[in-house]
């Protein structure tokens, strides 16, 4: 955690098989390929590592807090506008989170080793169509995750 904003950063790519379509989760993993099957994801190579060890802490320390998570899209390539497109997404931390490559991000308060935040106000398909296509079209991606107060 960024003792001075109280944000912890995750560093991901967009990926041409990216389609952000799933109604009900979005997810970034340490994976480095996604197939067009993987609807929900936003994000891959997923990075620094530490970071999934600071939010399984945090998640740990602080069940159900409040948490909203800021996804931009940074130089979309293909794009008109070269500004940072970019979506916020707010929910509760799961205590049970425990992975080491995949965060996961749902609707419902459906509870896995893999769910960082249940009860989400949006999902893959609703994020902002600009950040959408910036996601497939390969930008890079800085994620940041920030509680509530």
């Amino acid at each position: 955690m960024n003792n001075k904003t109280g944000e912890i950063v995750i560093w991901a790519r967009g990926h041409e098989n990216i389609r952000a379509s799933h109604h009900s989760t979005l997810e970034i993993t340490t994976d480095s390929e996604v197939s067009p099957r993987g609807d929900c994801i936003v994000g891959v190579d997923a990075s620094p590592l530490d970071a999934f060890r600071r939010l399984r802490k945090l998640a740990h320390e602080n069940p159900s807090k409040n948490i909203c998570i800021l996804i931009e899209c940074m130089g979309c390539r293909g794009m008109n506008d070269k500004s940072v497109c970019s979506d916020r997404v707010c929910g509760r931390l799961n205590q049970d989170f425990s992975s080491e490559r995949e965060i996961v991000i749902r609707l419902s308060s459906f509870s896995s080793e893999r769910t960082l935040v249940i009860n989400a106000d949006k999902s893959a398909v609703m994020l902002n169509p600009l950040l959408r296509k910036g996601l497939s079209s390969g930008c890079r991606i800085k994620v940041t995750f920030k509680t509530g107060d």
